[in-house]
């Protein structure tokens, strides 16, 4: 189908070209020797004013596609009516065929362009038999119609090709913009991963992506992330069933798969749980090596894996390495942030965080809670006789005991030095002591700690049950009593 401008905006200044040259043609006639009081001269100045008011006064912008053409096939007959005034030398004018046709070359159709050309032949042409003239300028009319045709034909595919050209330009500056869009959200994306799932989706128009990672024990191949699906529990052995990811992997070069439901490289399983209709693998590469494979599926067909929404997804898996470790590292900078890097418990801004929220809640609710405070009572002991090493391994022994005693939901962290704190939810005073008593009974290396306990009152803020846990440690430690006071 021709590509071609619709036609919006025209409002007859396109048409200026055959005013101005008609004139000129009317100017130039008694100079050639033709006479303007002809019949011939009076009716293509009668047409010429007439055209021209008709394209001054004719509302373009409602008018049919059709209409554009009146002023154009008025022009080549002003030509027809000229020749035949200017007589012996009507063929200076052969030439001006040109423009009309060339006109429709830039702006119509090859139908379009064909049928003016018809029309330029027929205006040099047919008034020679409605006159009965003997055929003038033969030769010269000839040329000029297969130049206009040569020419007109060349310029009408310049044309096609320079819209489709900026079309497809547009294309990859919209493909460009929606992937740099939807790398940016995926870097800063918490969860990583599905973000570049995401942002695959977005960036192709896919209705489902995944990301297969290698699994470094297994050596199976796993799904790590989707979108447009629900998490896909997808393992695939390589070598024993048929899989594009595999084969992305192994090879490092995309995979397109045009009929997923027919092609023996793509496993049938993933084209059940995604229902796709064309799939492309696309390697993520960290480096040298491919660390991934995107799986990109369309359940519409899709023929081309050049097209530009394919495009932006080698873009994404060109980033997607940088993106995921970016996203680990911050990760691990965020578990840094809020653990001891020694015993792997939750740190001090931890603890006054949670502690701070549980006080909230329990304001609001009206439901218990307990606070305890535990000092490793021989840390320092065992400091002096196995130097810091000795003290560190006691320290981490012991937050796994504790961690061993608790139930889901409590908190331990460790506040510094020799001194944990345990936030329990929904845990009244004699509870709490059991727990304390246990989180003593767990000691490891027979070490022991001394352990307060704080519960809840109505109205107490964070200060308030904090310091009730504290005052019941320091008696704890003033008795030597192996029962949490409270």
């Amino acid at each position: 189908m021709d590509q071609q401008p619709d036609g919006t905006g025209f409002e007859g200044t396109g048409i200026i070209p055959f005013a101005i040259v008609a004139l000129f043609t009317l100017v130039m006639l008694p100079v050639v020797g033709g006479e303007l009081t002809g019949a011939a001269g009076i009716t293509a100045i009668v047409l010429t004013v007439a055209t021209g008011i008709g394209v001054v006064m004719a509302p373009w912008q409602r008018l049919s596609r059709a209409w554009r053409y009146i002023p154009p096939l008025a022009y080549l007959l002003v030509v027809a009516l000229v020749r035949e005034a200017a007589e012996g030398s009507g063929y200076v004018f052969v030439p001006l065929i040109l423009l009309p046709v060339l006109w429709v070359a830039l702006h119509g159709t090859r139908a379009e362009l064909a049928a003016m050309l018809l029309a330029a032949l027929a205006a040099l042409a047919v008034p020679e038999a409605l006159f009965d003239h003997p055929m003038r300028d033969s030769g010269l009319i000839a040329l000029v119609v297969a130049l206009a045709a040569l020419m007109g034909f060349a310029i009408q595919s310049l044309v096609r090709s320079l819209i489709v050209g900026e079309a497809a330009a547009r294309s990859s500056e919209r493909a460009l913009a929606i992937a740099t869009r939807a790398i940016r959200e995926a870097t800063a994306s918490a969860h990583p991963r599905p973000a570049i799932c995401e942002a695959a989706c977005m960036a192709s128009g896919a209705d489902v992506a995944i990301l297969v990672e290698p699994d470094e024990e297994s050596g199976d191949i796993v799904a790590t992330a989707s979108a447009g699906i629900d998490d896909v529990a997808l393992r695939i052995t390589p070598g024993r069933e048929p899989s594009g990811a595999v084969i992305a992997l192994v090879s490092g070069e995309r995979h397109f798969v045009a009929d997923a439901t027919s092609d023996n490289t793509v496993n049938q399983r993933v084209v059940a749980s995604t229902g796709a209709a064309s799939i492309l693998f696309e390697p993520v590469l960290s480096g040298e090596d491919v660390v991934g494979v995107l799986a990109v599926c369309w359940r519409h067909p899709v023929a081309d894996e050049n097209q530009p929404g394919a495009a932006t997804v080698r873009l994404l898996a060109a980033e997607a390495a940088a993106i995921i470790e970016r996203g680990e590292l911050m990760q691990s900078l965020a578990r840094l942030a809020r653990t001891d890097p020694l015993t792997g418990l939750l740190n001090r801004r931890s603890w006054d965080e949670i502690l701070a929220s549980e006080v909230t809640r329990a304001g609001r609710t009206g439901r218990p809670f307990a606070v305890l405070m535990i000092d490793v009572d021989d840390l320092k002991s065992v400091n002096d006789r196995g130097g810091h090493p000795a003290g560190d391994r006691l320290l981490k022994a012991a937050a796994s005991a504790f961690r061993a005693v608790l139930r889901e939901g409590d908190n331990v962290a460790r506040l510094g030095g020799d001194e944990f704190g345990v936030l329990l939810p929904e845990c009244d005073p004699d509870l709490a002591r059991e727990i304390g008593a246990r989180m003593t009974e767990s000691m490891p290396m027979g070490t022991s700690c001394s352990v307060g306990v704080g519960s809840y009152e109505d109205g107490d803020d964070v200060a308030a049950v904090t310091a009730r846990a504290d005052d019941a440690l320091y008696r704890a430690k003033s008795l030597d009593s192996g029962e949490p006071p409270i």
